[in-house]
């Protein structure tokens, strides 16, 4: 469970890999943490799917590529050595 406005929160998506408080009363956390406690199957899903989640997103390779792409697309970058696994423009080798 975390609150929108958390850095977190760009790595839960709602229903999915966890919960998202949009408000910033007791309540809107309490309502969250009481679907997890009468949920068992919920909390076992949500917890499945983070761990994909950051598994796949986060992979090393992964966010090697995606750093190289952002750099790659500066104006002037060239011919920069490229991380393993990956040719000079980020794209797997």
């Amino acid at each position: 469970v975390v609150r929108r406005a958390c850095g977190v929160s760009e790595v839960v998506e709602h229903g999915l890999s966890g919960l998202i408080v949009e408000g910033d009363e007791p309540d809107d956390y309490l309502s969250c943490l009481a679907a997890l406690a009468e949920r068992p199957g919920l909390r076992e899903e949500l917890a499945t799917a983070g761990q994909r989640l950051v598994s796949v997103r986060y992979e090393v390779r992964e966010v090697a590529r995606r750093h190289a792409l952002a750099y790659h697309s500066l104006p002037g970058v060239t011919g920069c050595a490229a991380a393993p696994g990956l040719d000079a423009r980020g794209r797997s080798t």
